[in-house]
C-alpha cells in the first residue's frame, strides 16, 4: 500500500520527479543495460515495454498540452457568449428605443407638426 501511494503522488506531478524518493535511476539504468543485452526473451519484453511506456509519456504530455488549449478555448468562449448577451440586451435596447422615437413621431405627424417639418424640407 505504501509503494502504490508513493506512486500516486508521483504521478500526481506535472512533469514528474528527475529521480523519486526510493527510487535510484542510475541503477535502473544499469540493471535495464544487463537485461537488454542479455538477448533473452526478457530483452525483448523489456524493450518493447520502454517503447510503449515512451508512447505513453508523450501521450500524457499530449493530452496535457490538448487540456489546456481546451480549457483556453472555454474561456474565450465564455467571453464570446457574454459579448453575445450584451450585444443582445444593446440591441433590444435600441429596438425599444427606436418603437419609441417612432411613436413620437407618429404622434407629431398626426398633430400636423409633420406637414410644416416636411414643408420646410421640401
Amino acid at each position: 500500500m505504501v509503494a502504490a501511494e508513493r506512486e500516486a503522488r508521483f504521478l500526481e506531478q506535472p512533469g514528474g520527479n528527475p529521480e523519486p524518493p526510493g527510487l535510484k535511476i542510475s541503477d535502473d539504468l544499469q540493471v535495464a543495460a544487463k537485461v537488454l543485452e542479455s538477448g533473452s526473451a526478457y530483452a525483448l519484453a523489456l524493450h518493447l515495454n520502454i517503447q510503449q511506456f515512451g508512447k505513453a509519456v508523450d501521450d500524457q504530455a499530449a493530452n496535457r498540452a490538448m487540456r489546456e488549449k481546451l480549457d483556453a478555448q472555454a474561456q474565450t468562449l465564455n467571453a464570446q457568449a457574454k459579448t453575445i448577451s450584451e450585444l443582445q440586451d444593446e440591441c433590444a435596447a435600441m429596438k425599444k428605443k427606436i418603437a419609441e422615437l417612432e411613436t413620437q413621431l407618429a404622434r407629431i405627424i398626426a398633430t400636423g407638426g409633420g406637414a410644416r417639418s416636411q414643408a420646410e424640407v421640401a
